[in-house]
């Protein structure tokens, strides 16, 4: 008897769960009716998929190539799906894009208003903690993410397509106490309350081997949010110090709210990327969340 779609699924389930306690409950079935699927899907490939260690359950090398031609069958299912839904039963197609906070301030409008005319689609963005996006991706409630590609741990069933760097800088307000200066040093930044969304461990080692442990985010940054606009507004009336991607900003700096300090941040450039699982079809808004995002994703900061 040949393998069969929920077999398949459950496996997958196991793959991501790590065990089997773990991806019943993934599954929304009891222990033994899931330990069952996976016996069965076993039988029918006539070979061992899993190795059952004492607590510890590892996918055979045959298990991985099954765990990778499941992928793909349940990723074309499920576009198959949709696309009945939308052609068949004139259904709209929904896609749901998580972003992290820079993406979520630049591109968000630029989204929506691309599809504010159109009846055939559908759109959800979510934003939030990288970590909470990527759990979503993988549990199917995400179908692709728009964020800073450096916090995306490397991962056989991730696929992080470069999008964009921006420039990354320092910003006070207008009549900060340390504006107008040509030259400052981080022990005089030190002195102020530093506001700024999550940094990754990859720029937050960089910081620390450039200026010191004092440059390590869970010490610099007092004021962290993933709502650029709110850390701006805070900024621009008191004297808490921006660190981030500049683009944000752009309206900030264009009012004359907020000025850029001379401070070297080159090296820290924030780089984006689009995330989505391997082995799935490609949602059809993604083509053009592509697109949308080569064109908005760019500095704006004024030379």
């Amino acid at each position: 008897m040949p393998a069969s779609l929920s077999q398949l699924r459950h496996f997958i389930a196991l793959a991501e769960g790590g065990s089997f306690t773990a991806a019943a409950k993934l599954a929304h079935r009891s222990q033994a009716a899931f330990s069952r699927s996976i016996a069965e899907l076993e039988k029918s490939m006539g070979a061992v998929l899993v190795d059952r260690i004492g607590q510890k359950n590892e996918l055979t090398p045959l298990g991985r190539v099954v765990l990778e031609y499941a992928r793909r069958i349940e990723a074309d299912t499920d576009a198959l799906e949709r696309a009945v839904r939308v052609r068949a039963h004139g259904d709209t197609d929904l896609f749901r894009v998580g972003m992290s906070s820079t993406p979520l301030t630049l591109l968000t409008q630029p989204l929506l208003n691309s599809v504010a005319a159109r009846r055939d689609v559908r759109v959800f963005v979510a934003g939030g903690p990288i970590s909470m996006l990527i759990r979503a991706l993988r549990e199917r409630q995400l179908d692709a993410l728009v964020v800073d590609s450096t916090a995306v741990p490397a991962s056989a069933d991730l696929v992080v397509e470069p999008l964009a760097k921006l420039a990354t800088g320092i910003l006070c307000r207008r009549s900060h106490p340390l504006s107008g200066r040509s030259q400052l040093r981080f022990e005089e930044l030190w002195a102020y309350p530093f506001a700024s969304t999550t940094i990754s461990e990859q720029v937050a080692r960089g910081m620390v081997e450039r200026f010191g442990p004092e440059a390590h985010p869970s010490r610099l940054v007092t004021l962290c949010c993933e709502n650029i606009a709110q850390l701006l507004d805070v900024v621009a009336s008191s004297d808490a110090l921006y660190l981030g991607a500049l683009a944000g900003s752009k309206a900030h700096v264009l009012s004359g709210n907020l000025i850029r300090l001379p401070f070297d941040t080159q090296g820290f450039e924030a780089s984006f990327g689009l995330v989505r699982l391997a082995g799935r079809t490609e949602p059809m808004m993604l083509p053009a969340l592509r697109q949308l995002a080569s064109e908005v994703l760019v500095d704006a900061y004024p030379a």
